[in-house]
């Protein structure tokens, strides 16, 4: 008997669907979603208490941006989850970042007048989105190995 809403079964088309797709639980994207705002709200006090330099540029710069990202993607999940659909596929994660970083770049800086376009932003948030993936990946063998 398959119980593939659960914890894998092993038969081919669990295997199948969980290689190709994974699956992270509406719970589980919480938790990620939780712990990215926890690691950006923390990164406010701690880039000004690093002084190694590239570190510290990473902190102020990209650090919110990769994490964000993840978070964003988590809540997209969390909100998807009711009509059953899910960003799983590196494809769908990183056309997402893609099209939020060249809005958040490039369009919202003709609105608003304190935003700056950066490129490398739009590098970080797709960094973030293959970080979420790889979390994804971990989620899913987590479930297959029960």
């Amino acid at each position: 008997m398959c119980n593939f809403l659960y914890s894998c079964c092993r038969c081919v088309s669990c295997i199948t669907y969980f290689f190709y797709f994974g699956i992270m639980d509406k719970r589980e994207n919480i938790i990620v979603f939780i712990f990215s705002i926890t690691l950006c709200l923390l990164n406010r006090n701690i880039q000004y208490i690093i002084t190694i330099y590239p570190i510290q540029f990473f902190l102020k710069c990209y650090f919110n941006d990769t994490i964000g990202s993840i978070g964003f993607i988590a809540y997209c999940n969390i909100l998807m989850k009711f009509l059953n659909k899910e960003l799983v596929r590196i494809w769908q994660i990183e056309l997402l970042m893609i099209l939020c970083g060249v809005f958040w770049e490039y369009i919202t800086p003709l609105f608003r007048s304190d935003t700056t376009s950066d490129m490398f932003d739009i590098v970080a948030y797709m960094c973030g989105g293959l970080i979420y993936w790889f979390i994804n990946r971990i989620f899913t063998k987590r479930h297959c190995n029960n």
